[in-house]
């Protein structure tokens, strides 16, 4: 009820009471004279009471009425103020739920993607747009550790992806990456709780664990028994070579690299693998690569593309006293 209307009805009892203060007057000036019978009088008075009755039940009502409009109005008030809030909450949640499930898609999304790569054990320009576009999601989705994680797997991505090939230590360098990302979106999602640091450094540990231990490393005996003819005593002696200086060996599925300075410098493979032995060709200074160059001899150098990653080459086609300086060069 508008407040004009309740104004309205707020006067109308107060008319009623100048009214009935006139007709009073009016009685009592008529019907209380002197003159007048007795009953006259006593039927104006009886009047007159139920008049002023019924006045003080209608002014009571009036009164009555308006709080119950008054209660009901602050009811509904309430009640669109409750419901507006479960309108809003109901719709948060909705778009929680439809922001999970987009999340959720997106790491499946990129974990498909990663996987493809990694079985085929190839890099295709199609690849990298892929991971290009998903990173675009990655941005709309992710939390701010995951995308930091993630930018440091697609960096090494980029670095692996110049050659257009993943060996062993480029997948073994990825999956590490990967374990710290996996575990990043594992929190994102909000999938066992709050991790601290300890617990967090624990469960990317396991995780690159279980990598490692999937991953079928080849063994030096393995290796060997896979070599043939005069390669099986030239890999003997490099291996003897590699343990008389402390060299960082780490082996591989089919073979082993030689590392040095946080990068692998020397790859080898036995018999029945085409790539046999590979030396890294990027990062290496001038002097180096002259000296390296310079060992190799010219029916190797003769093959050796300056915009290639590695120098590839076979156990014949270098003598072992030269290998064995080449790796005590490139080691030290």
């Amino acid at each position: 009820m508008s407040d004009g209307a309740r104004g309205a009805k707020r006067l109308l009892p107060a008319l009623l009471v100048i009214i009935i203060a006139l007709a009073s007057f009016l009685f009592f000036g008529v019907f209380f004279r002197d003159e007048m019978p007795a009953i006259a009088s006593e039927i104006a008075a009886a009047f007159l009471g139920a008049l002023i009755t019924v006045l003080i039940t209608m002014m009571l009502l009036n009164r009555q009425s308006e709080a119950q409009e008054q209660l009901l109005a602050k009811q509904s008030e309430v009640q669109g103020e409750l419901l507006n809030r479960q309108f809003e909450a109901d719709r948060a949640r909705e778009m929680g739920a439809t922001f999970l499930a987009q999340k959720i898609s997106t790491y499946d999304e990129l974990m498909n993607e990663i996987r493809s790569v990694m079985v085929k054990g190839t890099i295709e320009p199609q690849d990298t747009v892929a991971l290009q576009i998903i990173n675009q999601k990655i941005a709309l989705y992710a939390s701010p550790d995951a995308l930091k994680s993630f930018s440091r797997f697609t960096a090494e991505f980029g670095k692996v992806a110049v050659d257009g090939e993943i060996d062993e230590e480029e997948r073994d360098s990825l999956l590490q990456l990967l374990a710290d990302l996996s575990v990043k979106m594992r929190q994102d999602l909000g999938t066992g709780g709050e991790l601290d640091p300890v617990e967090e450094i624990e469960i990317v540990a396991s995780v690159q664990g279980n990598a490692k231990a999937l991953s079928m490393k080849t063994t030096e005996e393995e290796f060997l028994a896979n070599c043939e003819g005069e390669e099986v005593e030239y890999f003997r002696r490099v291996f003897e070579f590699l343990k008389s200086q402390n060299a960082q060996v780490v082996m591989g599925q089919k073979g082993f690299s030689i590392w040095s300075k946080g990068k692998s410098r020397i790859r080898c493979y036995p018999t029945n693998v085409k790539k046999s032995i590979e030396i890294l060709n990027k990062y290496m200074h001038q002097p180096t690569a002259a000296k390296v160059r310079e060992l190799l001899g010219p029916v190797v150098c003769a093959r050796i593309q300056d915009d290639k990653t590695y120098i590839t080459f076979k156990p014949a086609e270098l003598p072992l006293e030269r290998f064995l300086e080449l790796i005590a060069l490139l080691t030290k």
